[in-house]
């Protein structure tokens, strides 16, 4: 079954992160997971705070997804006693439905590196719905006592999706003309009388 990575496109309505670069959110999230440019979407603040991004539209053969992968990078630093979970997940446009198992990153201080979550064969769909789909870049954090001052960074981020093909107009006339390949049937000449 083919497969296609989808990154991020579009900025939604909920966006507590802040761009590096200044422009727009998904901007600078938007390499395929591993091969980042360097910018990205920064968070500090002192509660949970979430980006929700849509991302590119599947391809004109797509008919159903089978499943898909979310990966995402990101670094963290000035932990100290608080919790701090970086998480990405797909949801619906509405911002509030989730579909399948959120992925998430959760082992305190670290350089940018590359979080993969398992293949998830929840919220199979068709082409128009995950055109509408988002990537919400979520960090949850639980404060002990006063906030740490943390620094929150998601350099990139995408979903790849395993999908069924829709047959096409060629293919449909190459198995029509398969099927009636049997050669038609000749009548032969009735015998005349006389001869």
């Amino acid at each position: 079954m083919p497969n296609i990575i989808l990154a991020p496109n579009a900025d939604g309505t909920t966006l507590d992160f802040t761009p590096s670069s200044g422009g727009a959110h998904n901007a600078d999230v938007d390499d395929v997971a591993g091969a980042d440019d360097g910018t990205t979407i920064d968070f500090s603040g002192n509660s949970t705070g979430n980006d929700f991004l849509g991302v590119d539209d599947v391809p004109g053969d797509f008919d159903t997804s089978t499943s898909f992968v979310v990966e995402f990078r990101s670094a963290l630093s000035g932990v100290v006693d608080d919790t701090i979970i970086m998480r990405v997940a797909v949801f619906e446009d509405n911002e509030t439905t989730q579909v399948g198992t959120e992925i998430s990153h959760a082992a305190g201080d670290h350089s940018i590196e590359t979080t993969t979550g398992g293949v998830d064969t929840a919220g199979d769909a068709d082409a128009t719905t995950w055109n509408a789909r988002k990537l919400r870049f979520q960090c949850n954090r639980s404060n002990s006592g006063m906030p740490d001052s943390i620094a929150v960074q998601f350099s990139a981020g995408d979903v790849d999706v395993t999908y069924d093909a829709a047959a096409t107009d060629d293919q449909d006339f190459a198995g029509t003309r398969a099927e009636n390949s049997i050669p038609p049937t000749y009548r032969l000449p009735s015998k005349v009388v006389g001869y």
